[in-house]
């Protein structure tokens, strides 16, 4: 693996590539959502919108974050160039992919005909929505992000950025050219979520190809076989946390659908989508940071680990300010000026939801900290209670604020998290570091026990071991 000047420059260069491939990637996608928002009623376009969060939250719900076992578990085998181990880890890798895809594919269509009506999908669409559930099976892509993050590969990831929004932007163009209706988008949704699913492991064969890694990748015995121990446990609650942080994502988008109307979940998702031009961008900044940090651990630096992590998020959380303070301050609503009356009153949410991004993005730095320590419990328990404060305070504002209580409830669900993540990171870099100086204190005391430098070296009678032998075993010898 190339290894830039200096740490700075590695994360600088990296995260500058997955910038602007997710930059480009969101405002693409924010184009495609203004056509949507002009050629199909308010009620089709929050369907498309409730459709693909339903989807995605079964996706996030059964994926075991293979990438997090990849990256975690194989920097130390890829810095001394143990292949076989890596080649252990990738496919265990894989079949936990292929083992979430299949559940969540299954849950997502077995449950849609009881959900349809409840999470506010016009009628008449439940044929392509069983369709548009059952591509989650192709959605085994984790393994391979995390082979790529592994071998500084950012820019196929950045590249890979751009397979899905670029294909949605040509199919929307054609679709409101020939109007389809509601069916054509779904398609165009179908057709751009499988390319992307199917491109991003074509990438890693082909880099696992250049690394001569592809021999014996196959056909290495049981995929499911843990290469390490503690590694099911890592997965588990890495699944359990991927399921939260899905939460997080697309559950207010449902909730604003079942509870205000598909027009509203229209309104809430434009809205989270322009508040995460901010969020997207700084969130590839965490899957940059993460290998370095696991890096940084791996080879004993810890002070190093938070001090990178406090400047990181005290950064993130200045820019997200700024950028809401101006917004705020310009008063412009901009979903009404680019939409029409339908989606009027967005300002104020559009900001709340900036305000909750930046907190997340403050907290991003430290998730990795806890991955690298082996505490993804610690992960989950953060994102958990952010997650239900949301939830619980959600029924408080909802008949006062209605669709803005989505974005305060976000805000002071992100700010506990962000509370939560930073303790749990310092806690569990205080408890690394007083390991690694136990272990080096009883190394010293047990090289240091010999007097002399006979002792040291076995002495008179005694070889290296220190054990005794005999007079008769020392005269043959």
């Amino acid at each position: 693996m190339a290894e830039p000047a200096s740490l700075a420059g590695r994360i600088a260069r990296n995260t500058g590539m997955l910038f602007g491939g997710k930059l480009t990637s969101a405002v693409i996608g924010l184009l495609v959502l203004f056509i949507l928002g002009n050629v199909l009623a308010p009620a089709e376009f929050g369907g498309l919108l409730l459709l693909h969060a339903y989807a995605a939250s079964f996706s996030g719900l059964a994926s075991f974050k293979s990438w997090q076992v990849v990256v975690n578990y194989g920097v130390a085998p890829f810095s001394r160039s143990d292949w076989p181990q890596i080649q252990k880890l990738i496919r265990f890798a894989m079949g936990l992919d292929g083992v979430g895809a299949i559940i969540a594919a299954s849950l997502a269509v077995v449950i849609m005909p009881f959900a349809y009506d409840m999470i506010g999908m016009p009628d008449g669409y439940l044929t392509p929505a069983l369709a548009y559930c059952a591509l989650i099976f192709f959605n085994q892509t984790s393994a391979s992000t995390g082979l790529l993050r592994l071998s500084d590969r950012f820019d196929l990831l950045s590249a890979h950025t751009l397979v899905m929004p670029v294909i949605r932007l040509v199919g929307v163009s054609i679709c409101a050219l020939l109007g389809t209706g509601l069916v054509g988008y779904i398609a165009v949704w179908f057709a751009a979520s499988f390319l992307s699913y199917i491109a991003l492991p074509l990438l890693a064969l082909r880099e696992l190809a250049r690394q001569n890694l592809l021999s014996g990748l196959f056909g290495g015995g049981k995929w499911l076989r843990a290469p390490e121990a503690g590694i099911w446990r890592f997965a588990m609650f890495s699944n359990l946390d991927s399921t939260v942080k899905t939460a997080s994502e697309h559950l207010p988008t449902l909730l604003a659908g079942a509870t205000f109307g598909p027009g509203a979940a229209a309104i809430y998702r434009i809205s989270r989508q322009i508040a995460d031009l901010f969020a997207r961008g700084v969130s590839q900044f965490d899957r940059v940071v993460h290998p370095e940090i696991a890096r940084l651990l791996n080879a004993g630096e810890s002070s190093r680990v938070i001090s990178l992590a406090v400047r990181s998020s005290l950064v993130l959380l200045g820019l997200g300010l700024g950028v809401a303070s101006l917004l705020a301050l310009s008063g412009a609503d901009i979903l009404s000026s680019l939409l029409g009356e339908n989606y009027a009153d967005s300002a104020a949410l559009i900001v709340l939801l900036l305000l909750a991004a930046t907190l997340m993005a403050a907290a991003m730095p430290f998730y990795p900290i806890l991955y690298a320590c082996k505490h993804p419990a610690r992960a989950l328990a953060s994102r958990l209670c952010g997650i239900a404060l949301f939830l619980s305070l959600i029924p408080l504002l909802a008949q006062r604020m209605e669709l803005e209580s989505l974005g305060w409830a976000a805000i002071a669900g992100e700010a506990f998290g962000l509370t939560l993540v930073l303790v749990f990171a310092v806690r569990s870099l205080q408890a690394r570091t007083g390991q690694s100086e136990a272990i080096s204190l009883r190394t010293a005391s047990t090289t240091s026990a010999s007097d002399t430098p006979e002792d040291r070296s076995g002495g008179p009678g005694q070889p290296v071991s220190g054990k005794a032998v005999s007079a008769n075993r020392r005269s043959s010898e």
